[in-house]
């Protein structure tokens, strides 16, 4: 006689920025190793590791969660972890009125959104030339985790730049080497980078207001939380 086996439930939806549509199952008491690893992962390696072994595993479409903009990434695991485990995460705040209190925001995650600017993906540099940009997955994050800020500049603008147009051509830069995009990247004006830094800096993110009254003085805080870390 064999034990039963309980069949899993199956969920559809569809990822914020790619509008990709995604169908999954929750994960199961031998896979609560990874989501252990995603929530006390010391960097973003293994973060990011943890997150990808739990959505390969859940999901049934092969997609490959490292090309996927960080944003969809982890929408995808926030559902997947309401599905599991439950839509409701207790988090304990700092009051940010006495700064020695603390108080507990109930955070319903299922209405948790992403919050996607609305911007164009393609930039105008100057009458001539223009720059279509893309956003960083969890692989571009990977390569520039540990970098200092001005190490960064180049291997994000690398990563984040899709094509270049000018009045004749179309340039792809998948077919030009690093160096040369490093010339290109070179050659930019400091308002020409921070146009273009601007518009990656606003990159669709988890988006929450959590509401909670301090313990120690009574005030009432509200505090803005994005990112999947804010939620754990």
């Amino acid at each position: 006689m064999k034990l039963p086996i309980q069949e899993t439930p199956s969920y559809t939806i569809t990822l914020p920025v790619t509008q990709q549509e995604i169908n999954f199952r929750p994960f199961l008491v031998k896979e609560q190793r990874n989501l252990i690893l995603a929530r006390e992962g010391k960097d973003t390696k293994e973060i990011f590791g943890a997150i990808k072994d739990i959505i390969e595993v859940v999901t049934k479409e092969r997609i490959d969660s490292t090309k996927l903009p960080i944003a969809d990434l982890e929408f995808l695991f926030l559902q997947i972890r309401c599905k599991s485990i439950g839509e409701t995460a207790d988090i304990v705040f700092n009051c940010g009125e006495c700064e020695e209190g603390t108080g507990t925001a109930s955070i319903d995650l299922a209405s948790v959104g992403v919050d996607i600017p609305k911007v164009e993906n393609k930039i105008t540099l100057n009458d001539d030339l223009m720059v279509e940009m893309r956003y960083l997955t969890s692989d571009d994050a990977l390569i520039i985790d540990g970098l200092s800020e001005a190490d960064a500049i180049k291997p994000i603008l690398r990563r984040t730049m899709v094509r270049l147009f000018d009045k004749e051509e179309i340039y792809d830069l998948a077919d030009f080497p690093d160096s040369e995009i490093d010339k290109f990247i070179d050659s930019l004006t400091l308002e020409q980078y921070n146009t273009m830094n601007d518009w990656i800096s606003k990159a669709p993110a988890l988006s929450h207001i959590a509401k909670y009254t301090c313990d120690n003085c009574g005030h009432k805080n509200k505090i803005l939380l994005r990112g999947l870390d804010n939620f754990f």
